[in-house]
């Protein structure tokens, strides 16, 4: 067919990978009760697939005491999360957890590096010359997910490495990695992050990983946009080659991803945004699954308690014990302002 004799939803069906992309929504294409979806108006978009997709996170929650690889502590300048210092114009200072009093609560959050938690690596960790977080375009914002599962092989051996063969074995199943799709590489490490995080934090060098020679093909061959993995590190070689090779090379990498086991192979998107401060080289980011609307895990849109979110029953008070807002004291206020205009 020629582009002139295209329809507008074929087009943007099309762009969103074709009829396959469109049932993977969640939604049969052309089906009677389907909203029709207009190329020219994104809402059409929303209405007909992102509205019945489930939505699952993909990236850890950070405390205090969360995984922190050994190079970045430091006894002096540990990760801490207090109440933020504030200070009026006349000069007096108080930190900013007393509700009640102030209307405001707020925290200062010191991290020890920017390489932890669910993280972006951007090129120029590597290389100076190569793009910082800032320099990563806003069109990686939504993309395709395929996610490669070695959890099986993992479970079996720690260290186990993905190969091409793996990669070729999800292709002989799903069909060719997608260009420009963000590939995440399940292997289950990432349940240590709760249940083991000495084991997670692998100081003695074995975690799952990726050989350099999928890495290769996934972006040579297959034209990935970047990938994802559950580890501190793409792999247990001494001196880091497929890490090294990705990052000299101009691709970005995501570490420490969440919750592969609850998102789909294929069919699914992710979304996620790239915090914007100069010439840093890495930083964390929140990542998130749109998943088709039949899939098992995850949240709709419009889901009762999204919006407003529900009112808790206990209030957020600093633990000195944890270093940390934490929910331990009963709220002494009903349901409803508890700011400057009370």
């Amino acid at each position: 067919m020629r582009a002139g004799t295209v329809g507008r939803r074929e087009w943007l069906l099309g762009a969103l990978g074709g009829v396959a992309g469109a049932a993977a929504l969640g939604v049969a294409a052309g089906a009677e009760d389907s909203p029709r979806v207009d190329g020219q108006n994104l809402w059409s978009v929303w209405d007909a697939y992102f509205a019945r997709a489930k939505y699952v996170y993909l990236t850890h929650v950070l405390t205090p005491d969360s995984p922190l690889w050994y190079g970045f502590r430091n006894p002096q300048h540990p990760p801490s999360f207090k109440p933020a210092l504030i200070t009026d114009d006349r000069g007096k200072s108080w930190h900013d957890e007393n509700w009640d009093q102030d209307g405001h609560g707020s925290y200062r959050v010191e991290i020890p590096g920017t390489d932890w938690g669910t993280h972006m690596d951007a090129p120029a960790e590597f290389h100076p010359c190569q793009a910082a977080m800032e320099e990563i375009p806003p069109t990686y914002t939504l993309r395709k997910l395929v996610v490669i599962s070695i959890a099986e092989q993992a479970r079996h051996d720690i260290a186990y490495q993905m190969t091409l063969d793996d990669v070729h074995a999800w292709e002989k199943k799903h069909g060719a990695v997608p260009a420009g799709s963000v590939v995440a590489v399940r292997s289950d490490w990432y349940k240590n992050w709760d249940e083991n995080p000495q084991r997670f934090l692998a100081e003695d060098g074995r975690f799952p990983g990726i050989r350099i020679e999928a890495i290769r093909y996934l972006h040579e061959e297959r034209k990935i946009l970047f990938h994802a993995h559950e580890g501190m590190d793409t792999d247990t070689t001494p001196t880091l080659v497929s890490e090294d090779w990705i990052l000299s090379n101009g691709y970005p990498q995501v570490e420490c991803i969440a919750n592969l086991d609850l998102v789909p192979e294929t069919g699914a998107l992710v979304a996620f945004g790239v915090p914007r401060l100069r010439g840093t080289t890495a930083f964390l980011i929140t990542l998130a699954a749109v998943c088709p609307a039949s899939w098992k895990h995850g949240l709709v849109p419009g889901f009762r308690g999204e919006s407003p979110l529900p009112f808790h029953d206990k209030k957020l008070a600093y633990s000195k014990k944890t270093g940390m807002f934490e929910r331990e004291q009963v709220c002494t206020r009903p349901n409803g302002k508890m700011g400057l205009n009370k």
